[in-house]
């Protein structure tokens, strides 16, 4: 599962495909960081290439249904907002 969105980094270099690294949820204060790893392309990815820039996304949530719901919940923010979500 990934988002495709290209989303130019401080680098100068765009990150086309997005996947989830990592949750932290802090039920204290109902909200949850997401982080999501960039990468220039799916190949890249799938080489073992670094991500060129990690997101992290803040949302008012702290339970998710599955991996879909997290996605879902990223692709709610400003950032990936215009993003397209990949199932495969």
């Amino acid at each position: 599962m990934y988002i495709q969105k290209e989303i130019l980094t401080n680098y100068g270099i765009p990150a086309v495909y997005h996947v989830l690294k990592e949750i932290h949820t802090y039920y204290d204060d109902g909200i949850s960081h997401i982080n999501i790893a960039g990468y220039f392309s799916k190949d890249a990815f799938n080489n073992g290439a670094n991500s060129v820039v990690i997101n992290q996304i803040e949302v008012e949530q702290t339970t998710f249904e599955n991996e879909k719901d997290i996605y879902n919940a990223v692709l709610n923010s400003n950032e990936f907002k215009d993003g397209v979500l990949y199932e495969d």
